[in-house]
């Protein structure tokens, strides 16, 4: 199996949480995506995946996430989660460069995260890591436009994260 990438970085101000647990939740999501072939076969990487799969995650606040909504959705507020789907959103132009797809970039606010913790009693960790699932599974070509599509999504979230995937 190809060796799989996940680049993680922190913005400015955003300090103290666990990078080694997201880094390997991301890991451990991807690899739960490519063991399980229902999900390979519905998605937008189903003919790709003999390569090695990259992609960024960055944790910033929520200043930084609503310029980032405001710039690319016109929603100027802070959102928990923005996945920017570089190829699989992007059929006609999929660079596949030495053996490498860079599948794109998630974005999450900490500050939202957090909010959303609080409000389903659930730790913050346990919260980043459903959204870094999230945002995976958007970088794999899957939306929430309908309510099926939706409830798809989250099923496969609480699964990675009952999995083990933490």
């Amino acid at each position: 199996m190809a060796k799989h990438k996940i680049s993680l970085s922190f913005d400015t101000g955003v300090a103290g949480l666990n990078r080694a647990l997201y880094k390997k939740f991301a890991l451990n999501s991807l690899k739960y995506i490519l063991n399980d072939q229902n999900i390979i076969d519905i998605s937008e990487l189903k003919d790709y995946m003999d390569f090695c799969l990259n992609l960024d995650i960055l944790i910033c606040n929520d200043e930084k996430i609503k310029q980032l909504n405001n710039e690319f959705r016109d929603k100027n507020e802070p959102t928990d989660v923005l996945s920017f789907a570089l190829f699989a959103d992007n059929p006609d132009l999929r660079p596949i460069i030495d053996n490498n797809i860079f599948l794109g970039e998630i974005i999450i606010s900490v500050e939202t995260a957090q909010k959303q913790a609080d409000a389903a009693n659930k730790s913050l960790n346990e919260e980043i890591c459903f959204l870094i699932s999230h945002g995976i599974l958007h970088l794999f070509g899957f939306t929430h436009d309908e309510e099926k599509s939706y409830n798809f999504m989250i099923e496969t979230q609480n699964s990675m994260l009952t999995a083990g995937c933490i």
